[in-house]
Order: structure tokens, then sequence, then C-alpha cells
């Protein structure tokens, strides 16, 4: 069983992916809604084996660097600073090739276009976790 940290700040398609998760049963998953709350759990002592991060969330307090145009670039960079080994799947409308060289140059994540498929996912998350 894999832990989870999932990042996503609309709460409709939060709902019925987490539930989807949970359904599922394998893994234990947490949920953070705001950039702030997510901040503080990407740079806590918390393990996860993997995180979900939805690109396009609403602004926080975070400082961007250069070419962070969404708060979820500064989330990415963030885990790629405290946690560099674990695994991002990336959720976004955006294609991958108009995210920053950060992201693109970055081979530890998965790209996947919303609108996502559940089974999709599951499978990412299976493929990701070894499992």
């Amino acid at each position: 069983m894999g832990k989870i940290l999932y990042i996503d700040d609309d709460a409709l398609m939060t709902e019925v992916m987490l539930e989807g998760l949970r359904q599922v049963g394998r893994h234990e998953v947490s949920y953070e809604k705001k950039a702030d709350d997510a901040a503080v759990a990407i740079r806590s002592e918390k393990q996860f084996d993997l995180i979900i991060l939805d690109i396009m969330m609403r602004k926080g307090t975070l400082e961007p660097a250069h070419g962070e145009t969404q708060t979820g670039y500064i989330l990415y960079r963030m885990i790629r600073e405290s946690r560099p080994k674990v695994p991002i799947i990336v959720l976004s409308v955006l294609k991958e090739d108009q995210a920053p060289s950060s992201v693109r140059d970055d081979t530890r994540h998965l790209w996947i276009r919303k609108p996502i498929d559940l089974m999709e996912l599951i499978a990412r998350i299976g493929e990701e976790l070894g499992k």
C-alpha cells in the first residue's frame, strides 16, 4: 500500500477521484486543496510514495520563480527540492510542451491531460508504485 498526496483545488474533480481511489483501496490518500497547505505538506516530515498534482491551481502566497506561470509549477519545484525521488503525476488541461523547461526536462513525472479517466489514473499509480 502506497501513501499518496493528492493536490487539487477543484472540489468536484477531487471528490470523484478520491472516492474512486479509495474504492480501489490499495493506497492511503491524503488531500490538500489550497496551494499554501500543499506547500506545508510537501515540506513536512510525512512520508509520501507518490504525489498527484494539478498544475492549474488558484494562487496562494507562494512566490513564483522565473517561468512559473501557474501555482502548480511552484509546488512542482518545491516537491523536487524537498522530495527529489518521489514520483509526480501531473494533472492538467495544458499540454506538457506548455510547461516550463524545468518541468519538461524532469523525467520523473507522468503528465495526464484532463479530463482524467479514473481507470487510467489508477493504472498509472500502479505503474509508478510498482504494483
